[in-house]
């Protein structure tokens, strides 16, 4: 689902045209007919009766299941580097980039830190960043930020607290009882 729902957006690259390639191979064969057909669906040219320019539209996606994708793979590089980890309900935000659209303030930031070099053995099919922000004061809250750029126009970035963090957030008020 994770790689149908973003690949209409990766063509022009690369890999982005490989990947569209493949598909629409396995979509001849008989393959993965459905979920081609539900990722269409996706598509509005209307939507809530909005008129929309010509050749544009919008799409509407599970959300949840491609973050919990995206979770996985940064739970992963998050293992392998830090050798920590994650529960899959550790609270993570996560933003979405196609193309040339502005990345968010946050991304630009990020981008201007010191020692924070690309990662991947194939940067124009999967590249990333990662840094951890500790606090000033020696204390376990921090947070750590990671950046994934898919087939080269896909960018995502997800930002958590570390899972020694001891804040109002990540630690919830006891029941004073």
């Amino acid at each position: 689902y994770f790689v149908q729902t973003f690949m209409p957006f990766v063509r022009g690259t690369y890999a982005g045209n490989a990947l569209y390639d493949q598909a629409l191979e396995t979509f001849r064969k008989g393959h993965n007919q459905g979920l081609v057909r539900r990722v269409l669906g996706q598509f509005e040219r209307n939507p809530s009766g909005l008129i929309l320019p010509p050749g544009k539209s919008v799409m509407r996606f599970d959300r949840e299941r491609t973050d919990r994708v995206l979770w996985k793979i940064v739970r992963a590089l998050h293992f392998e580097h830090y050798g920590v980890v994650l529960p899959e309900t550790h609270p993570v935000f996560f933003t979405y980039v196609v193309g040339d659209a502005e990345p968010p303030e946050h991304f630009n930031m990020f981008m201007q830190a010191p020692d924070n070099p690309s990662h991947g053995r194939h940067p124009g099919v999967f590249a990333y960043r990662f840094k951890e922000f500790k606090s000033e004061d020696e204390s376990p809250d921090h947070l750590h930020y990671f950046a994934l750029l898919c087939w080269d126009k896909f960018l995502f970035t997800a930002v958590f607290h570390d899972i020694s963090c001891r804040c109002a957030e990540c630690v919830p008020p006891t029941d004073a009882r």
